[in-house]
């Protein structure tokens, strides 16, 4: 099984997290801390670069519902881009485009947060 590999960093009023591998409800747990420590720092415009996610389970897919919702209560939100067309399709398909915002790269999701 692959790991997950989870980069972090804060740009101004937006938190990057980069994802890398496969996110799997054993090997999450560092998105969740790395999103939720920039929410306590007063980070809510999350940007996930989800290129190198190759795999996203149900669990995984939870936090990213749990995180998009702490966002947007703070006043702010979490989108995707840059999303593989394997992690689009299971999100087109599980009906959570309508929460998880898509995009097909890091301008056009900053540029989201602007409307």
């Amino acid at each position: 099984m692959a790991g997950l590999t989870v980069d972090a960093r804060r740009d101004g009023p937006f938190g990057l997290v980069k994802l890398k591998g496969e996110a799997r409800l054993e090997v999450i747990e560092p998105l969740r801390a790395h999103a939720k420590g920039m929410l306590a720092d007063g980070v809510v415009r999350l940007l996930v670069d989800a290129a190198g996610l190759a795999f996203a389970d149900s669990a995984s897919i939870g936090i990213l519902l749990e995180l998009e919702r702490e966002a947007a209560k703070a006043g702010g939100g979490l989108v995707l881009h840059s999303t593989s067309k394997r992690v689009a399709r299971l999100l087109e398909g599980m009906g959570l485009t309508v929460r998880l915002r898509l995009f097909e790269s890091e301008a056009a999701a900053r540029a989201a947060f602007a409307t």
